[in-house]
């Protein structure tokens, strides 16, 4: 009885109604379903309609994932500077134009997708960090009860998890059993009218969104604000007198702590400049107001973070590989489950999903409170060190699943164990779930380790905390690009399809740089205190 008391006090604490998530969540249901059923497949779109080749196609989904995620950090500054609802509107307006764009192109016209790929693009950036941020906003103000203590801050983001996790799962599930085996042109077509209804029922909510205050500091300007500081002031010498840093409450010297490889400079934005009767008196008034200690030091710590947002590049050569080659290895398998059903395409991406879910409710809702990280945060900074270890770890198992089941696909290939079903098409005896065990590790790196850099950097800073999601898709997206010229590198292995080409020795590699990125991050992560 005991426990039952404690579940329904843990299900009251985190499943709390709220009219404005409600709106959020319906929106992000509508995200969820068309980014699942189009977006994330698109490569096989490319390789059966457009008639590209197995590198084109990953050349050009690279690019576009890329810049997705480098302009998520650009669409969230918007957002923080304009109004959330006006750039979220604005993004999914370009999603719609996007999906209509590839429904009016002719098959074959895959040099035409590009122009179709940039508002797309766009819309993918305005349906990720900008939209989280808004619904945990929209929750913080819904409790104001609430102090502003880290409990209670975690408390609001268990919540905002379950209000935005649970319509995405949603979404993929009805992406896989009800739009999977329609055509594209058909999708293409369900997806904009899909969005354009999201769009009115998130607007239809207008009124239940609490105002935001548009005269709130940007946590990015305060990044550009502590550079252009620090230049401008560059030929002032350092203080030798704590008071001659601006607010420098800790009475520190140069080099200000933390003290960064390569950051002393930045502790020229907070020197105090002793009025002089030199007639340079406009250039000490270009110089404007320094920058706080508390400010330089925000920004070192986020320099502090660079190594080991470094290993996301790595990372995100394997991330990327699952969105393209992993999808591309079912062609011929055997998809048949039933006489009359067979698993649709996208059934892969919701087992990785599911893992992705899975490892987070593991973590966040088991494992913290049974070792109760929140009486010790630094306890809970060893847990999350560990847990971005174990992520890595499950990204190179990934690369070695694939290698093998790559292997014994083409094994198979080659002795001629399949049937031909018609001219130039024939089914391999081989089940279309062996990549199931891929896609689940993919799922258990991505949950491991994105979120728990975020995680990370929270516990680091809380200035910049709001912005640690678009970070990391910052870099994510820069890896992205990287890997365009990964797979140009390795042309030879990666040709016109996937039969002719040689995956196998590609995923070797991505395993030996995946077991040197754990290496190197284990190294590093052990230096932070």
């Amino acid at each position: 009885m005991n426990l039952l008391t404690k579940m329904r006090t843990q299900f009251r604490n985190y499943v709390q109604w709220s009219n404005a998530a409600f709106f959020i969540s319906g929106f992000t249901l509508g995200h969820s379903l068309v980014w699942h059923a189009v977006v994330y497949i698109i490569v096989s779109y490319l390789q059966e309609d457009e008639g590209a080749t197995l590198r084109r196609s990953a050349i050009i989904v690279n690019a576009q994932e890329g810049l997705t995620s480098i302009l998520v950090i650009i669409v969230a500054y918007f957002a923080d500077t304009f109004g959330h609802i006006s750039i979220i509107s604005f993004s999914t307006v370009a999603y719609v134009v996007g999906f209509m764009l590839l429904w009016l192109l002719n098959p074959g016209d895959s040099g035409l997708y590009i122009i179709a790929a940039i508002p797309l693009a766009i819309g993918g950036a305005g349906a990720d960090a900008p939209l989280r941020a808004f619904l945990y906003d929209q929750l913080k103000n819904n409790n104001k009860s609430l102090d502003s203590t880290d409990n209670n801050t975690k408390h609001v983001k268990a919540i905002s998890r379950i209000w935005w996790h649970i319509p995405r799962f949603i979404g993929a599930l009805i992406a896989t059993f009800v739009l999977a085996t329609n055509r594209w042109k058909t999708n293409f077509l369900i997806s904009a009218i899909v969005m354009g209804c999201a769009l009115l029922f998130f607007l239809s909510g207008f009124s239940c969104y609490h105002r935001e205050n548009q005269n709130t500091a940007n946590s990015l300007e305060l990044i550009f604000h502590v550079i252009k500081a620090a230049l401008v002031r560059h030929k002032l010498p350092y203080p030798n007198q704590p008071d001659g840093y601006f607010e420098n409450d800790t009475n520190q010297l140069s080099p200000l702590m933390p003290d960064v490889l390569f950051s002393r400079w930045l502790d020229k934005a907070a020197i105090i400049e002793r009025k002089s009767s030199s007639p340079c008196e406009e250039e000490q008034e270009n110089q404007g107001t320094p920058c706080t200690v508390a400010q330089v030091k925000e920004l070192k710590i986020v320099m502090r973070m660079v190594p080991i947002w470094a290993t996301l590049l790595l990372f995100s050569l394997v991330k990327t590989t699952g969105s393209t080659f992993f999808f591309e290895q079912s062609n011929n398998l055997d998809d048949k489950i039933t006489d009359t059903f067979r698993a649709p395409l996208i059934s892969l991406y919701l087992i990785q999903r599911c893992s992705y879910y899975g490892i987070l409710c593991v973590f966040n809702l088991i494992i913290s409170k049974w070792l109760n990280f929140d009486k010790d945060r630094n306890y809970y900074l060893v847990a999350t060190k560990v847990r971005i270890g174990i992520g890595l770890a499950c990204a190179c198992l990934c690369c070695i699943v694939a290698r093998l089941v790559e292997i014994k696909r083409l094994h198979k290939l080659y002795i001629g164990d399949y049937d031909v079903v018609q001219e130039d098409t024939y089914v391999l005896h081989m089940s279309f779930f062996w990549l199931a065990p891929q896609f689940c590790l993919l799922g258990l790196s991505e949950g491991l380790v994105e979120e728990g850099i975020i995680e990370f950097i929270h516990h680091h800073t809380e200035t910049l905390a709001e912005y640690g999601e678009a970070f990391n898709e910052l870099v994510l997206g820069i890896g992205k690009l990287t890997s365009i010229f990964w797979v140009l590198t390795f042309s030879l292995w990666i040709l016109d399809t996937v039969d002719n080409s040689h995956l196998h020795r590609y995923y070797g590699i991505l395993a030996i740089l995946s077991l040197g990125n754990l290496i190197v991050i284990c190294y590093i992560i052990t230096r932070y205190q």
